[in-house]
C-alpha cells in the first residue's frame, strides 16, 4: 500500500516515537536492578501522507537517517518535512556511493514549525515575536480563502503570487534585520535561526499551487498513534511494531476513503480466512475494496472527470453515479487486470 503513497507528486513526512519491547526473555534479578533498559528501545513510527489523503505508516528501530533511507528513496516527488538533521544527511545509495536522504531541490518546508518557534518566544515574554506571528496569520488567511473558494492549483498559485509573496518578503526582511540584534541564545534568536535555515524550503511552498505551506496534515495523522501510545504503552516486539504500522496504514486510509474501517477489516479478514489467494492480495487494499465490484480505473475516471480533490470525495461520487455513467461492473470472482 505504501507504493500508492510514494508514487504521488508531493508526500509529507513526519515521525513519532514508540516504545518497543525488544526481547521476550525472562528477566533476571540483575535485569530488574538495571530497570531492564536493555529490553526496551525507542523505535519510530513514520507517517507518509499524500495530498489526496492516502497515508502510509512505516516502523523503524531507531531515528537514524540510514534506517529509514530506503523508504525515502522510493519517493520520487517533492517531500514536505521539518528540520530533522537526517533529511540533509548523506545515506548509502543502492549500489555504490551516497545520496541525500531528501534531495535539496525537492524539499518543502513547514510554516507551522517556523511559526511555532516564534510563538514559544512570545510566550516567554519577547513581544517582538508578535510581528512575525501577525505576518504568519496573514499568510494563513490567504490559504483559508483559497480553500473556501475551492481554488484549483493554478488559481491558488496566482493568488499567492499576488497576495502571499509580498507578505513573505516582508517577513524575511524583518527576520534579516532582527537577526543582527538578538544575539544567539534567546528564544527569539533560535526562532530566527530556524527560519533562516528553512527559508529556501518554505519559500518553495509558494512556487506551485499544488503545495501546502505546512506539514499539518501529516502531524494530524500522527495524533492517533500518539493517543494510542498512551493506552497500549508499547509494542510487544519489533514484529508487533511493524504490524501496528500496517494497521494504522489500513485504518487511516479507510478514513480517507470515507469507508467504515471495522467493516473493511472484518470483511478482509474473513476473505483471507476463507482462502483468498495471496497472489491477489492487492485487491484487498482499502482503495480497491471501497470500489466494491467497480475497478480502480473507475475511480481514476471520476477523479479526472469530476475533479474530486480527495479519495473520499471521489468514492462518494462513484457510489452515487448511475451505472450508465461508468464502465460496466466487472466479475469480482476474476482477478483485476
Amino acid at each position: 500500500m505504501g507504493e500508492e503513497v510514494f508514487a504521488r507528486d508531493v508526500v509529507a513526512a513526519d515521525a513519532t516515537h514508540i516504545v518497543v519491547i525488544a526481547s521476550s526473555r525472562k528477566r533476571t534479578r540483575a535485569d530488574k536492578a538495571a530497570k531492564s533498559k536493555q529490553l526496551r528501545l525507542k523505535g519510530h513510527l513514520w507517517c507518509f501522507h499524500a495530498l489526496d489523503g492516502s497515508t502510509a505508516f512505516v516502523f523503524t528501530k531507531d531515528w537514524t537517517a540510514q534506517e529509514v533511507s530506503s523508504t525515502f528513496g522510493k519517493i520520487q516527488g517533492f517531500i514536505q518535512c521539518d528540520d530533522y538533521a537526517g533529511y540533509s544527511s548523506k545515506v548509502i545509495a543502492e549500489g555504490n556511493g551516497f545520496r541525500e536522504m531528501v534531495r535539496e531541490n525537492l524539499r518543502l518546508g513547514c510554516g507551522m514549525h517556523i511559526r511555532r518557534k516564534f510563538e514559544s518566544a512570545l510566550k516567554l515574554g519577547d513581544t517582538r515575536a508578535a510581528i512575525p506571528l501577525h505576518l504568519f496569520g496573514e499568510l494563513y488567511k490567504i490559504e483559508a480563502f483559497a480553500k473556501e473558494q475551492c481554488m484549483d492549483p493554478e488559481q491558488r498559485h496566482q493568488l499567492r503570487q499576488e497576495k502571499s509573496i509580498p507578505i513573505l518578503d516582508q517577513l524575511e526582511k524583518w527576520i534579516d534585520e532582527m537577526s543582527l540584534k538578538v544575539g544567539k541564545t534567546s528564544a527569539l534568536a533560535r526562532a530566527i535561526g530556524y527560519a533562516i535555515n528553512q527559508r529556501t524550503y518554505f519559500r518553495r511552498c509558494f512556487s506551485d499551487g499544488r503545495f501546502e505551506i505546512d506539514n499539518g496534515r501529516c502531524e494530524r495523522a500522527l495524533r492517533k498513534p500518539a493517543l494510542g501510545r498512551k493506552n497500549y504503552l508499547s509494542a510487544g516486539s519489533l514484529e508487533g511494531a511493524e504490524r501496528l504500522a500496517t494497521a494504522y496504514t489500513l485504518v487511516t486510509t479507510c478514513r480517507a476513503l470515507g469507508i467504515n474501517a471495522r467493516e473493511y477489516l472484518v470483511d478482509v479478514l474473513n476473505q483471507l480466512r476463507a482462502g483468498f489467494p495471496a497472489s491477489r492480495a492487492a485487491e484487498l487494499t482499502p482503495r480497491r475494496w471501497a470500489l466494491g465490484p467497480r475497478t480502480v480505473a473507475d475511480l481514476e475516471l471520476v477523479l479526472a472527470t469530476f475533479g474530486q480533490a480527495t479519495l473520499a470525495g471521489a468514492t462518494r461520487t462513484l457510489r452515487g453515479l448511475p451505472r450508465h455513467r461508468l464502465p460496466a461492473r466487472r466479475d469480482h470472482s476474476k482477478p483485476l487486470a
